[in-house]
């Protein structure tokens, strides 16, 4: 089967999520997330639509990660998107989603063959659209983690910068909310030995959450409209990082998120609704 044809087939496919912000959920991203006790539940919806399965592969994914049917690639990355915020979700909400694979194309990768996609996701509350979502990653063939190398600099003035850490507890409970099985959060010696990462890595959508919520406290805004970020380089749960913010110009700021080897881990813009502001 050509890389075109099997691309062609994944295209369109479709996939439909519901389920409850439950006091419990809000309770836990708040943990994660909250400063100084209170936070946005801007990404809360990350933490929705759990699904499990006996039938896991070796890295902990489930064999079936919707909308995609099983894929001859042993490993997943997420790579980057971008998030338009109509209104926020909120404690008690019913949620929908409705997913769809927009692109697949293959590439060739360091370790072989790999599978470029984008997701786009529709998440609704009360037959009103409250966030519309596309997800880029990437499916990967077997092979070991080899240090590329990333840029050194944010790209942008930096006004603000402060250190953060991020505890074996935190990758756990995140795990737990995303309920992500992905080993290379929680097991050492698999992230070690099989996928040969230098340690624990932390969770992209995590750190794009502690960016966001980070961004909204030091502005006192509340109300994100949209988001772009890229991750570039992974962040392992031994090393500290730093949070870095530039100026915020017409209602936007650039973001980025920078590991102790002062590589750009994670790259962001968040445009704010300055026309809304926090209670």
């Amino acid at each position: 089967m050509s890389g075109d044809f099997y691309c062609s087939q994944l295209v369109g496919l479709r996939h439909d999520y519901s389920d409850t912000v439950t006091a419990e959920k809000v309770n836990l991203y708040e943990v994660l997330f909250g400063s100084s006790g209170n936070s946005s539940l801007a990404l809360i919806h990350w933490g929705l639509f759990r699904a499990y399965s006996e039938n896991l592969r070796m890295d902990g994914h489930p064999e079936v990660l919707h909308p995609f049917p099983e894929l001859p690639f042993p490993r997943r990355m997420w790579i980057g998107g971008e998030l338009k915020w109509h209104s926020m979700l909120c404690a008690d909400d019913p949620v929908q989603q409705k997913s769809k694979v927009e692109t697949a194309v293959m590439k060739d990768g360091r370790s072989g063959k790999m599978l470029l996609t984008r997701v786009s996701n529709r998440v609704s509350s009360n037959q009103q659209v409250c966030i519309e979502e596309m997800q880029t990653s990437a499916f990967l063939s077997a092979g070991k983690y080899i240090d590329k190398g990333h840029q050194q600099d944010t790209g942008f003035p930096v006004v603000k910068k402060f250190a953060l850490s991020t505890s074996q507890v935190d990758l756990f409970r995140y795990s737990a909310f995303t309920g992500n099985g992905h080993r290379i959060h929680y097991d050492l010696p698999y992230a070690r030995d099989l996928e040969g990462y230098p340690g624990l890595v932390v969770h992209g959508p995590y750190l794009v959450s502690m960016l966001v919520e980070q961004a909204l406290a030091h502005t006192g805004l509340s109300s994100p409209r949209h988001l772009e970020y890229r991750l570039t380089h992974p962040l392992f749960q031994s090393e500290g990082y730093e949070i870095a913010f530039g100026e915020l110009e017409h209602a936007q700021m650039q973001m980025a998120i920078i590991n102790g080897n002062g590589q750009v881990t994670l790259s962001a813009c968040l445009t704010f609704d300055l026309s809304k502001s926090r209670n």
